[in-house]
């Protein structure tokens, strides 16, 4: 080029750019802005927005704007989910990240940082994790596995969470998406009992408070809060009207009762026995009883004694009454009743013990036993007297009944004691306690429950779910509450798989094994199955477990709960996307 043709090129461009200059000029005068974009002026990588006095950059669909204001990311990452509930004898469980936005995958290996956060879980107590790191390998829509040991503490606790999430390292292609963090909450495997350290106890005369607790002799990994209900119980005369307000209201009632005062007692962490609840005792009460309100968190049980009875001595004269308001015995054995004075007495003397409804008639069909069928009456009196005698050094006596075995599985039975004084002996001072009358339990020997351990199982895949058995007998006095069993058998059952959504073999390994109880033994030996990841996106899927009563046993032992549900959690992620990668639109519209 000569030297004019290189001059008049420089000078063409030195004229567009005053043109231009002188251009926005004009603008910025007759319109006040200046367009960046339209003159190029900007630092956007794909879209710039004019604004007034300045510019904004955008990004085309599938692209979102980093944290720079102006470079355009086409990969976000996150997690599959923000949710993941786990069981604490898990073992293991895994999660993924997962990108969204451009492509839908990540087009370059990149790794990025794992963070975990402890809530009300403990890293290194209730969970450990394996990786700290997950990677990206070029063109995959998925991360490596994420992997988290789930450490099971033998404790019952409530539910625990932590959180994890990640940071991405500078320089990356790639932003984070929602949900950028997950929160894994671990189910507890462990059960806890609770209950009253005794039925009954006898409260000094003239108290206006009695201290309650409960106990447990589980390990409590976390603090928790109960219910007591408590009310003033005033026995009736009348045997139907004493089983109405005792039986009934103990067992729905009283726990929901407008007459009832509800007391809160808290089990610190570790702790085997719950804080005082101070129960007022009502002026002239002769007797309170406490309730274990239902326990609203999963795994914590209240179990026998879950009643207690608190006798309210009136000061003065001497009061006769039974040791116990309740009085428990097997079929087979003998059952010792107890009777004493409220203070030491000074002369012999004789009270006669009789039996109510005896018969089988009682309406509310508690007071069922038969004398003669069901026991035998007392073998240590004459007549029914019981006598008292200084002279022997002791301020008690008692009575001594035979319960009868029949061999039938029956309904818990029941009869009812009490005693009478006749009234020169009153004139003496020497009176009826509030606890006049006992009730008489005869637990059937041949009656136990047997159930699944759990109503419902929830595994996920690759996990081994462990099955076992529990043997119960239904609590006398509290309906709907069972116990564990006071006496066992011999007991050998099959448990068996049954297919239903999930399939056997891709799903879970067909099983049928036989558990065993021995006696004593609340617990049958365990079965053990495969759950099997076969590595598929899928909803939810099931299958039963079942057992059935060996053909005589049925006579001893009755079925609660022998079909339940196995749900199989999916570990995978679901991918919807295109059949082709790229389409071909022609002119006249055909795709």
């Amino acid at each position: 080029m000569t030297t004019s043709g290189l001059l008049g090129s420089v000078g063409h461009h030195l004229n567009l750019i005053l043109d231009l200059t002188c251009f926005a000029i004009m603008q910025w005068i007759v319109m006040g802005d200046v367009d960046e974009c339209a003159l190029l002026l900007d630092d956007c990588t794909q879209v710039c927005i004019n604004t007034i006095g300045s510019y904004e950059c955008g990004c085309r669909e599938g692209y979102k704007l980093h944290s720079d204001g102006r470079t355009c990311v086409g990969v976000l990452l996150h997690f599959e989910t923000s949710q993941r509930t786990v069981k604490e004898d898990s073992v293991y469980f895994i999660v993924y990240l997962v990108p969204t936005l451009g492509h839908g995958k990540v087009l370059n290996n990149l790794t990025v940082n794992l963070l975990y956060l402890d809530n009300t879980a403990e890293l290194g107590i209730d969970y450990q994790p394996v990786d700290y790191v997950a990677h990206f390998t070029a063109n995959t829509t998925k991360s490596s596995p994420i992997r988290i040991n789930i450490i099971d503490d033998n404790g019952w606790e409530e539910s625990e969470t932590f959180t994890i999430s990640f940071t991405i390292p500078d320089g990356v292609d790639a932003l984070k998406g929602e949900p950028e963090e997950a929160i894994i909450t671990i189910l507890d495997n462990d059960e806890a009992e609770v209950h009253f350290s005794t039925d009954q106890i006898t409260i000094a005369p003239g108290a206006t408070q009695q201290g309650v607790q409960l106990v447990t002799k589980q390990t409590l990994l976390s603090s928790v809060v109960l219910t007591i209900s408590c009310f003033e119980f005033v026995p009736d005369d009348d045997l139907n009207n004493f089983e109405r307000n005792y039986f009934k209201t103990n067992s729905t009632n009283c726990i929901t009762s407008e007459n009832g005062i509800k007391y809160k007692v808290t089990f610190a962490k570790h702790a085997s026995s719950s804080s005082n609840a101070m129960v007022a005792i009502p002026d002239h009460a002769k007797c309170v009883e406490c309730v274990i309100g239902q326990p609203e968190v999963r795994g914590l049980k209240r179990v026998c004694p879950a009643v207690m009875h608190m006798n309210v001595p009136v000061q003065g004269s001497t009061y006769i009454e039974f040791d116990y308001k309740h009085y428990y015995g097997k079929e087979g054995e003998s059952v010792v009743i107890g009777l004493h004075a409220s203070q030491p007495i000074l002369r012999k003397f004789r009270v006669t013990v009789s039996v109510l409804k005896f018969d089988g008639t009682d309406s509310l069909n508690r007071a069922t036993a038969v004398n003669g069928i069901d026991y035998e009456p007392p073998s240590n009196v004459s007549r029914g007297e019981v006598r008292f005698d200084p002279s022997l050094g002791l301020n008690s006596t008692h009575l001594e009944l035979f319960l009868n075995d029949d061999d039938v599985i029956e309904s818990t039975e029941y009869f009812v004691l009490t005693f009478t004084i006749n009234s020169y002996l009153q004139s003496l001072g020497i009176l009826p306690g509030p606890r006049n009358e006992t009730i008489v339990a005869i637990e059937d020997d041949d009656g136990l429950y047997l159930q699944f351990q759990y109503a419902t199982y929830d595994v996920n895949e690759s996990d081994i779910l462990h099955v076992r058995l529990e043997v119960l007998q239904l609590d006398p006095l509290i309906d709907n509450v069972y116990c564990p069993a006071k006496h066992s058998i011999q007991i050998s059952v099959f448990i068996s798989t049954i297919r239903d959504s999930a399939e056997n073999g891709t799903d879970y390994i067909e099983k049928t094994e036989r558990v065993r109880f021995f006696p004593g033994d609340q617990y049958s030996t365990e079965m053990d199955i495969v759950i099997v990841d076969d590595d598929i996106a899928e909803p939810k899927e099931m299958f039963y477990l079942w057992f059935d009563l060996p053909e005589g046993l049925e006579k001893r032992v009755k079925l609660l709960n022998n079909y339940v549900p196995v749900v199989i959690e999916d570990d995978e992620l679901l991918e919807i996307k295109f059949a082709n990668s790229s389409y071909l639109l022609t002119e006249d519209g055909a795709l």
